[in-house]
């Protein structure tokens, strides 16, 4: 008897083949769940040609939904991540299998693609969005560092605003708080460290208007001591083989562009930094978190231009209304480089303490 696969039966294939640990258990779940004459022979032909870049994207062991501060109950359990964008829970590391999914284009190649290797060579990039080090929430922060665990990624990018530096902020500031650079200094540092153990082979950071405060402040008041100490140098950033790209400018990885900002805030920035660019485009600043596509007027071209949240504390933030300050989105992104250069984008969104 021949099969005809409906739409329906390979979401059912599919759906089988996620929360499977091999393809025999995949084809062995479908069977079950359809009432459909089908053969396991038929079924396992079918999973293998539908697999979306590689068998291994599709048959894992299931997605756990992780509580923000699971770690302090369960050190020993690794994490896996729910990527909300594809519409169904699938590992953070198979994203660089189901790429197609999202697309981008545009030029440029400031980071190497993997041009001219195997088609599977993808490279998965997480991206951190603006944490404001010490004024960070250490739940977000933790889960952060956890999912990375399991991510593994192949190149990591802070998009700016690692730090905070409020004690050097033109702004008024609270006399409560501790006004103390020698300690916020030394708090980013650690959290630069954490960050170097994920253990990705390339580290970016695209500084932001918060670590070019400590600039200002240097240029206005101690012009002569700038080179002495210079932010490179006080957060150890070539020592710990991390590549600067200074504020306002931009970072080309592929065929995206990252910049902190180029002027814009709010919840349209990633659209104008989008129109700015004329590229793919990523950015920081806004403490939003959105993935928005547009064609081009010639039809040849989709650019995809985003924003990934933040993981601050909106307690601590007193230069806007704490309603605001909470409608901010905990979360970051995760991206697949292709050998081409496209890189392919995923928010990650933290919802009632899960990614």
């Amino acid at each position: 008897m021949r099969v005809v696969w409906t739409p329906k039966l390979d979401t059912a294939l599919e759906t089988a083949a996620r929360g499977a640990t091999s393809v025999q258990d995949a084809c062995e779940r479908f069977l079950a769940a359809t009432a459909y004459p089908i053969t396991r022979d038929a079924a396992d032909s079918r999973l293998r040609r539908r697999s979306l870049g590689s068998l291994e994207s599709l048959v894992k062991k299931p997605v756990l939904e992780i509580p923000i501060d699971w770690c302090e109950e369960d050190e020993q359990t690794d994490p896996q991540i729910v990527a909300p964008s594809f519409g169904a829970p699938v590992r953070a590391r198979d994203l660089v299998d189901v790429a197609e999914e999202a697309d981008a284009g545009g030029a440029g190649r400031d980071v190497d693609s993997c041009a001219g290797e195997s088609t599977n060579c993808n490279k998965v990039i997480l991206f951190v969005p603006d944490v404001h080090v010490p004024y960070h929430s250490s739940k977000a922060w933790s889960l952060l560092l956890r999912a990375a665990k399991v991510m593994k990624p192949d190149i990591l990018v802070c998009l700016g605003d690692l730090a905070d530096f409020y004690a050097c902020s033109f702004h008024r500031k609270d006399p409560a708080r501790k006004l103390n650079m020698k300690w916020e200094l030394g708090e980013v540092n650690k959290a630069l460290d954490d960050l170097t153990a994920i253990g990705a082979s390339e580290n970016y950071i695209t500084l932001g208007n918060h670590e070019h405060r400590w600039a200002r402040a240097l240029m206005d008041k101690m012009p002569e001591m700038f080179d002495v100490f210079e932010l490179n140098k006080l957060l150890h950033f070539e020592d710990r083989g991390w590549r600067v790209t200074p504020y306002q400018d931009t970072l080309k990885m592929g065929h995206l562009r990252i910049t902190h900002e180029e002027g814009n805030a709010g919840k349209f920035a990633h659209y104008r930094a989008g129109e700015t660019m004329r590229a793919p485009t990523l950015i920081g600043h806004s403490h939003r978190m959105a993935v928005a596509y547009q064609g081009t007027a010639d039809g040849a071209t989709a650019h995809v231009s985003a924003m990934f949240g933040w993981l601050g504390d909106p307690a601590t933030i007193d230069y806007v209304h704490r309603a605001k300050a909470n409608q901010w989105m905990h979360g970051f992104g995760v991206g697949a480089m292709t050998p081409d250069g496209d890189v392919h984008l995923s928010a990650c969104p933290i919802v009632n303490g899960q990614v």
